[in-house]
């Protein structure tokens, strides 16, 4: 191994690091444009036992990269001679076609986002996905859009509606009224709460809503964007027709 990673690194220099403690090697792959690193793991018999992959650095784990290589090896490996150098050669066109692969899912990514970002989505929300949504309801300048999505913990509830408020859609709403439960796992203890968020008595009203339906493991936001008109009573009308259709989008209650 110490001769090997020695020739390795004459040729490519700095390519090859040994740590004999462990009988693996770290290489730098020279074809590499994002400096991919595969670390080798040396049996005692080698070089008449393949080495194995154990790690690879800098391409996405969906990619499967380790896997890929190993099976390289397997179908490449010669027993009895020296390996370190046909690996490198090998595996030239693999790891090209890993990085292009990488490369193009995180410009459709990185498209996708600045898509969501025109329409007025996607700030910083990583579980927008996760929420149904209903129909807008507009009445005298104001609009209710109201979200529901799945939660089993109160402590996921508070990611999820950290997450959501990142929406840049979400953030512009005047009042962001929620509410939860979620079922504790004790019997006849429900955790549930609710936020009015400068709306007194919406969350409250969501939550009843909520109770009557029997739903649990579930939070719900409903956003009003003031339309500088005052709509009275009018507005908990809204606030629980958003409500219910949220929960019925997501599959929460039945019509």
């Amino acid at each position: 191994m110490e001769e090997e990673v020695e020739i390795i690194n004459s040729i490519f220099e700095g390519c090859a690091t040994i740590s004999p403690e462990t009988f693996t090697v770290c290489l730098k792959l020279p074809q590499s444009d994002l400096g991919v690193e595969v670390t080798l793991w040396y049996p005692v018999a080698y070089p008449e036992e393949a080495p194995r992959v154990v790690k690879v650095s800098k391409l996405n784990a969906e990619l499967d990269a380790e896997k890929r290589l190993q099976q390289i090896i397997d179908h490449t490996f010669i027993p009895g001679e020296v390996y370190m150098y046909t690996f490198l050669d090998e595996i030239e066109v693999d790891v090209k076609d890993m990085e292009a692969q990488m490369e193009t899912e995180m410009e459709i990514s990185n498209l996708a986002q600045k898509i969501r970002q025109q329409i007025g989505e996607g700030k910083g929300s990583q579980h927008i996905g996760k929420w149904s949504v209903t129909s807008e309801i507009r009445d005298r300048g104001s609009t209710f859009i109201g979200r529901a999505c799945v939660a089993n913990s109160e402590s996921e509830v508070e990611m999820l509606l950290a997450d959501l408020f990142e929406d840049k859609k979400v953030a512009k709403a005047n009042h962001k009224m929620a509410a939860w439960r979620v079922d504790t796992g004790t019997p006849g203890i429900m955790a549930q709460d609710f936020d009015d968020d400068g709306e007194a008595g919406a969350g409250g009203c969501i939550l009843h809503i909520m109770q009557l339906a029997q739903v649990t493991n579930a939070v719900v936001v409903v956003c009003r964007y003031f339309g500088g008109v005052h709509i009275g009573p009018d507005r908990f009308k809204h606030i629980k027709q958003s409500t219910r259709d949220a929960l019925i989008n997501a599959g929460l209650i039945k019509i």
